[in-house]
């Protein structure tokens, strides 16, 4: 067999797209990258590559992420012009690492079975037919009232779709954490946006992330993905739509947008609420964001300047009613203005400490 003329398919899903004889698996990608996104130069595609070569072994090779990459100069080659390279990586995350975990399931990182994409995870849970309905209903209802994501981790409904045994079987799990997928008895796969590491995440491993704060711009922007949720907040319960599981684990941010802070897992499916009064559910909203500055007060290893500035956010007057459960508070006549009041005071309080 020689090297120089060895044979090789594209594979993309369970198709085979394609013919390229080429001396390496990564040159015939290439290959195939001009080939796949000819017709769309801003097109990025998710493939393998299948030796067909006679008499080789059929290896499979990949997966490749592959794009055309405009060049800087336009590269004259015999008569044609040539204004973009193929380009094809070796997609190192292959599907299905596990990021977290809870009662409703397991939360993977690249969406499963579907590695070209780190931008979206997998949340596989077990789940009846009913509550289905319920969740897509209300998750729809979310996108509805935040379109753009700006305060939520949106749900990509039309991605979300029934998974078997056989699929996680296919993901690039090891052995132990497929049987532990598996023995959840997990039947549905919701997609999601990714949205970044949680508040919890800090506080469990502030001695990595200290050196973040250190920094006055991060900081600030930290302080005001902050008050991000406290907007989201807001507009979810104008809507009807109250958090009724709100607490660090919940609250997510990339590290490079900290301002960005968005809801997770609103638990409003998890036990029937509607019984509460709506006073009572903007109580223990805030209650519970309230709550986030106790604990950023308590973490070990804070800084004293993080601590200081948390203490003092903490102090607002109109944020101290919060301290309490709702069901203890004094707060018998709630106003919903007490979002907007509390926002303005944090965004003045930030302002002040980040001058001085």
């Amino acid at each position: 067999m020689s090297s120089s003329k060895r044979h090789f398919t594209a594979v993309i899903g369970n198709k085979e797209q394609g013919t390229y004889v080429s001396s390496s698996p990564s040159s015939a990608a290439r290959k195939a990258v001009s080939k796949l996104c000819a017709d769309d130069k801003k097109r990025k595609v998710v493939f393998s590559i299948r030796e067909t070569t006679r008499d080789s072994n059929k290896k499979v090779y990949g997966p490749y992420i592959g794009y055309m990459q405009k060049l800087n100069k336009p590269v004259e080659l015999k008569g044609r012009v040539i204004r973009y390279k193929p380009v094809a990586k070796l997609d190192k995350m292959k599907g299905g690492k596990i990021i977290g975990s809870g009662t409703e399931g397991f939360v993977l990182q690249p969406n499963i079975n579907n590695p070209g994409n780190p931008n979206l995870v997998s949340k596989l849970i077990q789940i009846n037919d009913k509550r289905l309905e319920k969740l897509i209903s209300f998750e729809s209802k979310l996108n509805e009232i935040d379109p753009s994501g700006e305060y939520h981790i949106p749900m990509i409904i039309e991605r979300s779709r029934r998974i078997t045994p056989e699929n996680i079987n296919r993901s690039n799990l090891g052995e132990q954490e497929k049987q532990q997928l598996k023995s959840f008895n997990l039947n549905y796969k919701i997609t999601y946006e990714f949205g970044g590491i949680s508040i919890e995440e800090i506080f469990k491993n502030y001695i990595n992330y200290s050196h973040l704060f250190d920094n006055d711009i991060f900081f600030k922007k930290f302080l005001y993905g902050l008050v991000n949720v406290l907007e989201g907040l807001h507009k979810f319960s104008k809507n009807g739509i109250y958090h009724s599981d709100l607490h660090e684990g919940n609250i997510v941010f990339l590290l490079d947008h900290p301002e960005k802070m968005r809801l997770i897992d609103f638990g409003n499916l998890l036990e029937d609420r509607n019984n509460w009064t709506t006073n009572y559910k903007l109580n223990i909203n805030l209650y519970s964001f309230f709550n986030i500055f106790t604990e950023f007060i308590k973490t070990k290893g804070i800084s004293d300047k993080v601590r200081n500035i948390f203490a003092q956010i903490k102090n607002i007057p109109e944020f101290t009613e919060y301290k309490k459960f709702p069901n203890q508070s004094n707060q018998s006549d709630f106003q919903e203005n007490a979002f907007i009041i509390i926002k303005e005071k944090m965004l003045q309080k930030i302002n002040e400490l980040l001058r001085n």
